[in-house]
């Protein structure tokens, strides 16, 4: 069976198009869904922070200002001074650590999947459009037509497979 240049022009262009969509519209989500996060990290440290504002003042500032890391830090050296004194308090301020940090992992799960997906799309596409540009010259060879949009097919089941990946770990569930 041969492969036309038309086909071979169309296909290259509907997965461009698709694939462009696609990556745009899952920016939008991510992008949502990151302020969502921050906003969330930065409440629940500012409120479970707030427990203790007698000696969580400066830790509750840092937070509030999306300094996650700093954050962490403060809280954990507060608990460490008060390990000796209050070891309920110390251990209930560790527990709010390791949950702020089990939030963080998650929304850089995301963080990391979304570049993944990105670099592949940025792939397909390129493909997509030297196939797009050389449909001409592919078309004469039948095999070799075959099996260049068979690779741009893979790559956009690739690309779709990714996206879901990035919307799993975004809901909660990769």
């Amino acid at each position: 069976m041969i492969v036309t240049a038309d086909t071979i022009y169309y296909l290259g262009s509907t997965v461009a198009q698709t694939l462009a969509s696609l990556a745009g519209f899952l920016g939008a989500f991510v992008l949502f869904y990151l302020q969502g996060t921050e906003r969330s990290l930065i409440e629940y440290g500012a409120r479970t922070a707030g427990q203790w504002t007698f000696q969580l003042g400066p830790a509750i500032q840092t937070v509030r200002a999306g300094e996650f890391d700093q954050f962490e830090t403060l809280m954990l050296t507060n608990a460490e001074q008060l390990a000796r004194d209050q070891p309920g308090l110390a251990d209930a301020i560790r527990q709010v650590v390791t949950e702020f940090k089990t939030r963080r992992a998650k929304r850089r799960s995301a963080i990391d999947r979304f570049k993944w997906a990105v670099g592949i799309t940025a792939l397909a596409l390129l493909w997509s459009l030297g196939l797009i540009e050389a449909a001409p010259a592919i078309a004469c060879r039948a095999i070799l037509a075959w099996i260049l949009t068979l690779v741009l097919i893979a790559g956009a089941a690739a690309c779709g497979w990714l996206y879901w990946r990035v919307i799993s770990a975004c809901v909660g569930r990769g």
